[in-house]
């Protein structure tokens, strides 16, 4: 509600806000890369007609009403998911790579270019008043 009345303040708390979450991400990133947990990624929780289908050959063997059931529900899931979060996020992974670089110096120059930018946008923007 307070974005209605300060709209001019907008860009520079974005990117404000994004040195201070960087400037985080900046002192406790791992040196090495993470590895892959098979716990954690649910393999043993799959369904079996979600393996039955992993498995189909092509073209399919299985009778054409369980393809087409198995196609209708892929365009339901797919078509909810892209509508929904296609654009959002990819603006936000590119949002979090910029400020997780592994490359120490590009983090803190991408970090600092966010700083510089909120205070003067901000400055800008109030001496214009």
């Amino acid at each position: 509600m307070a974005y209605i009345f300060f709209l001019e303040e907008v860009l520079p708390l974005l990117l404000l806000g994004i040195f201070l979450k960087g400037s985080l991400f900046y002192f406790w990133t791992p040196d090495l890369p993470v590895h892959t947990d098979v716990a954690l990624s649910r393999v043993s929780s799959t369904a079996q007609c979600d393996i039955d289908e992993e498995l189909d050959t092509y073209p399919s063997s299985r009778p054409p009403a369980i393809v087409s059931v198995r196609y209708d529900r892929l365009r339901r899931v797919a078509g909810a998911l892209q509508t929904r979060f296609g654009d959002v996020s990819g603006s936000v992974e590119k949002l979090f790579l910029l400020i997780s670089w592994r490359d120490q110096c590009a983090t803190a120059m991408c970090l600092l270019f966010c700083l510089i930018a909120g205070f003067g946008i901000s400055l800008l923007t109030h001496a214009s008043d």
